[in-house]
């Protein structure tokens, strides 16, 4: 329970970022304190919105609710940024923690009942807003804990326009230096390539078409607002779109509205000595998301995994290869067989095979049948999940979480088949990453294929050649991919699975 306490508390680091990686969290939290008032306060408000939410007896989900941690995160960096830490910052900062929980709660309650949305950072925008506007009246803290501003992370160097994206990406922790940018756009690259690009081309495109409307792109670039292009350009193409280039336009699109509500937010909130904060990635993304779901556009995600990569991967094999027929559907000429024998219904079941890589020899390989929360089953091999369910009467291996060789063997050797059918029945099927054996050119098609995906696919084409064989072959000119495949089944198991350089043999079977 602690651990999980804990993982709770600074992942809320990472989901500044939509990352949910913890090392990737843990990194973001060691970056905060290179301003030591920031970092500390952050954390005070952390720890101080638990206690609270423990206090008041809050239920799990609220307790654990990312919008609960990384919007008490960002009202601790923003105090944190102001004032020196002391007793009187201490106390603001427990306050506002507490203001956080009861407004967080609040707007989450209202936006997910009636509306459906997120809400994003909108509790810190309102709560911080809220302690600038009080400040001024509290003159012990005004004396005793305003402090200079540092600038000695700034010795790296880069063009205006890098220096401009990283300072805006540390802007995000109340860091707007290059060297927390840096940092946080190493991490964001190692996480998701997606979110990477995404992140880079969204600012780059928001200062230039800032810069076209005022007239100076430099000046656009020295504006403290341009993490908003960033969040917004991540947020709308890679987490709430399936990430795709229909998804990246509709970013940019986005991106180039906010520009207008950047100008006029800044100069209502300048009345009363006010930041906009992320005012603007909030408006916008809240309302295009809303208006593609209104719209029901096709591409928004079944499930959202935890990179883009991943959700784009699970779109794909859920949703265009479960509920399109297979192409080049062919029935055999002999009479109609049922096979739903072939299939390992039930959950607990265990298949040992006698693996085999370039026809070397790695031991005893369990693959077990599981089954998840929501029913769906599951073959499993070491960490790895190949899900597989019955769709209109096809059986479909249809989505991997984890990645293992001998789970991509079988996805390939048997990714569809009819239950009912005949012999030399033929049917074609499309794959994508999770079957390549290759980890060179799964790496490529995992990060690249969301940008032209036909020029990934994997055609598959099977044939029932006997009552337990499936024979079949795998391409990808691209890639120059060839994988002959073939699996033999046994009542309620499989004696033989034969993919590429991979080969899964029952223990005891005849070579």
């Amino acid at each position: 329970m602690i651990d999980k306490r804990l993982k709770s508390i600074v992942r809320g680091y990472g989901d500044l970022f939509f990352t949910d990686n913890l090392i990737a969290s843990c990194v973001i939290l060691l970056c905060s304190f290179i301003n030591f008032n920031i970092g500390l306060s952050g954390l005070i408000s952390l720890v101080s919105a638990y206690i609270f939410t423990r206090i008041i007896q809050a239920p799990a989900t609220l307790l654990w609710s990312r919008a609960q941690v990384y919007n008490a995160l960002l009202i601790g960096f923003s105090i944190g940024s102001l004032f020196s830490f002391n007793e009187v910052t201490a106390g603001i900062v427990v306050v506002a923690s507490l203001l956080s929980v009861i407004i967080t709660m609040t707007l989450e309650s209202i936006s997910t009942t009636y509306l459906g949305l997120p809400i994003f950072s909108l509790p810190f925008v309102i709560v911080s807003s809220i302690i600038y506007l009080a400040a001024p009246r509290y003159s012990n803290l005004m004396v005793n804990g305003l402090y200079p501003q540092s600038h000695f992370v700034d010795a790296v160097t880069f063009s205006p326009l890098i220096a401009g994206y990283l300072k805006a990406l540390g802007s995000i922790i109340f860091l707007p230096y290059v060297v927390p940018g840096l940092i946080i756009a190493a991490l964001i690259l190692l996480n998701s390539r997606i979110l990477f690009l995404l992140g880079l081309i969204g600012y780059i495109w928001g200062v230039s078409v800032q810069g076209l409307f005022i007239g100076n792109v430099a000046q656009a670039i020295q504006e403290s607002v341009g993490f908003n292009y960033i969040l917004i350009a991540m947020s709308v193409g890679g987490v709430f779109l399936v990430p795709s280039i229909a998804s990246s336009v509709i970013a940019l699109l986005a991106v180039a509205t906010a520009t207008v509500l950047i100008s006029a937010a800044d100069t209502f909130w300048a009345q009363y000595g006010l930041p906009i904060f992320t005012l603007p990635f909030i408006g916008i993304t809240t309302h295009f998301i809303y208006i593609l779901r209104f719209v029901q556009y096709k591409g928004r995600p079944i499930v959202n995994k935890q990179t883009p990569e991943e959700t784009q991967e699970y779109f794909v094999s859920s949703s265009e290869r479960i509920h399109q027929f297979p192409d080049g559907f062919s029935a055999g000429p002999d009479a109609p067989l049922s096979f739903h024998h072939w299939v390992p219904y039930y959950s607990g079941g265990v298949m040992e095979f006698d693996g085999f890589i370039d026809g070397v020899p790695v031991g005893t390989v369990e693959i077990t049948v599981g089954q998840a929360v929501d029913g769906i089953l599951y073959f499993q091999c070491n960490d790895a999940k190949l899900y597989f369910g019955v769709w209109d009467q096809w059986m479909t291996t249809y989505h991997m979480d984890g990645w293992d060789p001998f789970l991509a063997a079988l996805f390939l050797a048997w990714p569809k088949m009819p239950l009912v059918s005949s012999v030399h029945t033929r049917w074609n099927d499309v794959l994508y990453s999770s079957g390549i054996l290759s980890p060179t050119k799964r790496w490529i098609c995992k990060n690249f294929h969301w940008i032209f995906s036909p020029l990934f696919r994997m055609v598959g084409n099977y044939e029932l050649t006997s009552s337990e064989v499936i024979t079949g072959c795998v391409k990808n000119r691209f890639l120059g991919i060839i994988y002959d495949t073939q699996i033999q089944f046994e009542y309620l198991t499989i004696s033989l699975i034969r993919s590429g350089n991979v080969i899964l043999k029952k223990k005891d079977s005849p070579k």
